[in-house]
């Protein structure tokens, strides 16, 4: 252990976390007092018994274990008792053992002003004069009594007659010295003390403030932690969105890629339907020139012919198209031409010069949805017949 820590654990036996700082700082100042007056009672001792001084010798023997007695009491946390006998006690320790024992030389006799003087400092530096004030005056005044009346019984119950007959001439004198020395210590003391205290208090509300601001900053902190953790997931949840983003951009790319290749299907596929609806036209438009074409729906109206027909029958498109197939519609094969099925037959009309015979080839025309939406007939032969064979289609009313 170090001497510093060594120190301190002595000093501040006793301190109790819980009290009030007044009090522990009264603790640790008497156990310092304490410790600084022991080795110098031994060194005393030892001094005062080279000397032969026996009365001044037994008064700091008596004071060792006077001193240790004080310590534990603050060991004990009896604080205002330890005090108030430190404050007092050696001055009156010193008096009596020096009456009991007596034969004090002059020498010693001349330095005990100077020893109560400055033993009875212990009241001004024990006590609070803002808090503790009754005990310090009563302190004071017991050494205050010592310090002027000591000679005084010396002189009634010691056993030299020396004493007082040293000081009687100039014994106001000599007393005024030693109170007016008492007093200058002691209020110089206490102004030390009551600016020490001022600052305290001013050092006190300086922590206040600063532990005030300590607050506002650790709160501040705290806003600010949340704040960075509010903003670190707000960029955790910007990465998700990102990350989201880029797997939404990838896959609208493959859809966009896919997208690509259907467009181009389609366009080649345009390209394919437009090429066979040409090839489709083509063979059509030679259809229309060398064949008949009809086209009519599933209830018989015509609805296109071409002017090949006209031109062998000699009848106007509107006529054929205002007008329907007949009644060879309820035909077996014609049902089936409704189911999607394509045949041969023969269609039969009148004209004024006379019946003609048409035979064609029935073929369906789906719509979008797949069902026959209207029916193409394709002629081959047109021959006018007398007669009506079984099974041909008339074109009604023409």
């Amino acid at each position: 252990m170090k001497r510093g820590e060594w120190f301190k654990k002595i000093t501040h036996a006793g301190i109790i976390n819980t009290a009030d700082s007044s009090s522990n700082r009264g603790i640790i100042l008497s156990n310092q007092i304490v410790i600084f007056l022991i080795p110098l009672l031994l060194f005393s001792i030892v001094l005062e018994y080279n000397i032969q001084d026996f009365a001044l010798m037994m008064s700091f023997v008596v004071l060792v274990p006077f001193l240790l007695f004080i310590y534990f009491l603050n060991s004990t946390y009896h604080i205002r008792i330890s005090r108030y006998l430190l404050s007092t006690g050696p001055n009156l320790i010193i008096l009596i053992v020096i009456l009991m024992v007596g034969d004090i030389q002059s020498g010693n006799y001349l330095g005990l002003p100077l020893a109560f003087i400055g033993l009875s400092f212990f009241a001004v530096l024990l006590f609070d004069f803002q808090s503790e004030r009754a005990l310090l005056i009563y302190a004071s005044m017991i050494n205050l009594i010592i310090l002027l009346t000591f000679d005084l019984w010396l002189d009634m119950f010691g056993k030299n007659e020396v004493n007082i007959d040293l000081i009687r001439d100039n014994y106001l004198l000599y007393k005024s010295t030693h109170v007016l020395l008492w007093m200058t210590i002691s209020f110089c003391i206490l102004f030390l003390k009551r600016l020490n205290h001022q600052f305290e208090l001013r050092l006190q509300k300086q922590n206040v403030e600063l532990k005030n601001i300590s607050d506002e900053i650790l709160a501040q902190n705290e806003e600010i932690v949340s704040q960075n953790k509010e903003l670190h997931q707000q960029q955790e949840q910007i990465l998700k969105q990102k990350q989201f983003i880029e797997d939404q951009n990838v896959e609208l790319k493959h859809k966009e890629e896919a997208f690509s290749k259907s467009l181009q299907s389609i366009r080649d596929a345009q390209k394919e339907l437009a090429k066979k609806e040409a090839e489709s036209r083509s063979i059509l438009n030679a259809l229309k020139d060398h064949f008949i074409v009809i086209e009519y729906d599933l209830k018989g109206k015509v609805h296109f012919v071409n002017e090949t027909l006209l031109r062998a029958s000699g009848i106007t498109k509107d006529h054929i198209i205002t007008n329907s197939i007949g009644n060879k519609f309820k035909d077996r094969q014609f049902q089936n031409q409704g189911k999607g099925h394509s045949f041969n037959t023969e269609m039969e009309f009148e004209t004024e010069k006379g019946r003609y015979c048409i035979n064609a080839t029935h073929a369906p025309i789906f719509d979008e949805f797949g069902k026959v939406d209207r029916i193409l007939a394709i002629g081959f032969d047109v021959q006018l017949n007398a007669g009506r064979p079984k099974g041909v289609w008339l074109l009604a009313n023409v």
